[in-house]
């Protein structure tokens, strides 16, 4: 069975934490990605069975003040029926310039980590829209808190997206 592949855009703002927060806060965050499945039947029985489903992803992630738009690949969890959650969890390695890299290694990776939370029936239109995360080194330290918004403007774009793979 073939699989399929959609592309989402997120966007909104982060501020430095910890060692960071000397520098301005809420600064501009996105991320434009592909979420896909390589078996579209498999997905739907998890989906119907209410088992969790994980997405690969792949993309493109902008944070001012830590990185240009740069390459990120990981993995979306969709939770609807235990957690009631989807999460995201993107790495960026090699960013071109980086605020924070005087205080890091060459060749740092960091990491995105958001859920979109409650997803309930009665509340999709904020629960899918509001994803609240965080940036953190390739050591687990915090770096940044972030607040993404799926924008309802860019439904239509995300729906077209949608392709066999």
């Amino acid at each position: 069975m073939r699989g399929f592949k959609i592309s989402e855009t997120m966007s909104g703002t982060h501020a430095f934490v910890g060692d960071y927060e000397n520098c301005k806060i809420n600064l501009p965050l996105y991320f434009k990605i592909d979420w896909s499945y390589k078996n579209t039947l498999e997905c739907l029985k998890r989906l119907v069975t209410m088992k969790p489903v994980t997405f690969e992803v792949k993309g493109r992630f902008f944070a001012e003040g830590l990185c240009d738009e740069i390459d990120c690949v990981g993995g979306m969890h969709l939770d609807y029926f235990g957690n009631h959650t989807i999460s995201y969890c993107l790495e960026m390695r090699n960013p071109s310039y980086s605020r924070v890299s005087s205080f890091e290694k060459i060749n740092e990776h960091y990491f995105f980590i958001g859920d979109k939370i409650n997803i309930k029936p009665w509340n999709l239109l904020t629960s899918h829209t509001t994803c609240y995360g965080i940036i953190t080194n390739g050591k687990g330290e915090l770096i940044s808190k972030c607040k993404v918004f799926f924008k309802l403007r860019t439904l239509p774009a995300m729906l077209a997206s949608f392709s066999w793979v």
